[in-house]
């Protein structure tokens, strides 16, 4: 099973890739005031 995973690891490292910068060009499109204060949704809670 190690072996058949290895291959695909690459594949799985570019969409990871992909999918963190489309996160990120995409957040901050919509929502760029988070980038004023990134922590305080999260410590509002």
């Amino acid at each position: 099973m190690v072996s058949a995973s290895r291959p695909l690891s690459r594949y799985g490292l570019w969409a990871a890739l992909i999918i963190s910068l489309t996160y990120f060009v995409v957040g901050t499109a919509l929502v760029p005031r988070l980038w004023a204060d990134p922590l305080g949704p999260i410590l509002k809670n």
